[in-house]
């Protein structure tokens, strides 16, 4: 509805128009000395320093850039030899690998008999023990090579 036709329909309500500037009432501003306005800028201090710190990050990043590229270059390098020498040597260290001489070592160290230090819980020399060991294997061989009749 456009404002003369609402008018018009208020009218044959007999409701009463209102003006809605009477209703707000304007106060001057006072010329009293005594009220003083403080005036913080301290956020706004804030706000310039962390401008100024950004500002001045951006322009150190801009003048080391290729400096910064080069030194993370030579860094990059230099794990890079690092890592080629740790190659070379896990490859010569394969290469002296002997398969045989591997294996060798295995079969000697299962063929080693473990002397015990003790025999039937009393502590007794070496040799003793070794033939007690030889006669308890004589006396398992005995019982299993039983000849038939």
């Amino acid at each position: 509805m456009t404002t003369n036709k609402l008018c018009n329909f208020l009218q044959r309500l007999h409701l009463p128009l209102r003006d809605k500037t009477t209703d707000k009432t304007i106060d001057l501003p006072t010329n009293n000395s005594s009220i003083n306005i403080e005036k913080q800028a301290a956020r706004m201090i804030v706000i310039r320093r962390r401008k100024m710190r950004r500002h001045k990050l951006k322009k150190l990043r801009k003048k080391m850039k290729f400096k910064w590229a080069k030194v993370k270059q030579r860094r990059e390098l230099k794990k890079e030899k690092a890592f080629h020498a740790e190659l070379l040597a896990q490859i010569h260290e394969a290469e002296k690998f002997d398969a045989k001489k591997y294996v060798q070592s295995k079969f000697d160290i299962l063929d080693n008999v473990r002397i015990p230090s003790r025999w039937k819980g009393e502590i007794l020399p070496e040799s003793m023990i070794r033939e007690f060991m030889q006669k308890e294997e004589e006396i398992k061989q005995r019982k299993l090579n039983i000849p038939r009749q």
